[in-house]
């Protein structure tokens, strides 16, 4: 019967063979259930084994090479083109030097 709570059933997890009324049961305790990203809450999608860990997700915390703030792995490369006072970049001037973004009112350029 389509309906019968003792009719076999897979598990989604493993494929093992239980009965449709044990299967709660056996999902609890499935060492093949899987369980999202510890940095799902930023974006990440990927799941994994209770006892993997995901190591190379673009969502980790990952410290700026330039200046040491903590920011998102995904998020680093906006963080020193925009945000990292450490990053060097070209006058707003255009006199032709880079500085860090820290001291870019250093300038002595005429037209700054």
């Amino acid at each position: 019967h389509y309906k019968c709570d003792f009719r076999d059933i897979e598990c989604p997890q493993c494929g093992v063979i239980t009965a449709m009324n044990l299967l709660t049961d056996h999902l609890t305790g499935c060492t093949f259930k899987t369980y999202p990203c510890k940095y799902h809450s930023r974006g990440c999608t990927v799941r994994l084994l209770k006892s993997q860990v995901h190591y190379k997700c673009d969502f980790r915390d990952i410290e700026c090479p330039q200046c040491g703030v903590i920011t998102a792995m995904n998020l680093l490369t906006d963080h020193i083109s925009t945000d990292c006072m450490e990053s060097r970049i070209e006058c707003p001037a255009n006199c032709k030097q880079k500085f860090l973004r820290k001291e870019v009112g250093t300038c002595t350029f005429p037209n700054l």
